[in-house]
């Protein structure tokens, strides 16, 4: 099943770098994405706007039962993927313009799409991040299903 939806899409990060105060940063946006459902397997697609911060990527987010991954392209090129596990690490790389960084997740929790995804359903990730070398972060994702 391939439906068009459309997606409310929240990150919080509440960074904790040495020798500075902790801040939150909050960024919201709706956007437009194609969702496809096969099994117990969703599979969201949408394209990043200008206020994400990651202009011109594309985002894949992949959810079964036990795992959801997170993976941004910037066209053929993978930049970041992520593997939300509830209560497990996950390792890899966030390559940016100005060089890859070494990355680490521990999911905390996982949330939602009880009920499957469907228009009103929710989903939520909260993990903790840390990009070797640049800063230590609690976040929290949350995806939203507006319309189908």
């Amino acid at each position: 099943m391939k439906k068009d939806v459309r997606l409310k899409i929240t990150g919080t990060v509440n960074i904790h770098e040495r020798g500075e105060e902790p801040r939150s940063d909050v960024i919201e946006y709706i956007t437009e994405g194609v969702l496809y459902r096969r099994g117990n397997i969703t599979k969201i697609a949408y394209d990043e706007l200008e206020d994400s911060g990651l202009y011109g990527g594309k985002t894949f987010m992949t959810v079964t039962p036990s795992m959801v991954r997170v993976m941004r392209k910037d066209g053929d090129y993978v930049t970041l993927q992520m593997d939300f596990r509830e209560g497990q690490r996950f390792t890899g790389e966030y390559t940016t313009p100005y060089g890859a960084f070494g990355l680490e997740l521990l999911t905390n929790e996982i949330r939602g799409f009880d009920n499957g995804p469907e228009a009103g359903s929710k989903m939520s990730i909260d993990y903790s991040m840390s990009i070797k070398g640049l800063s230590e972060s609690n976040n929290k994702l949350e995806l939203e299903i507006l319309t189908e």
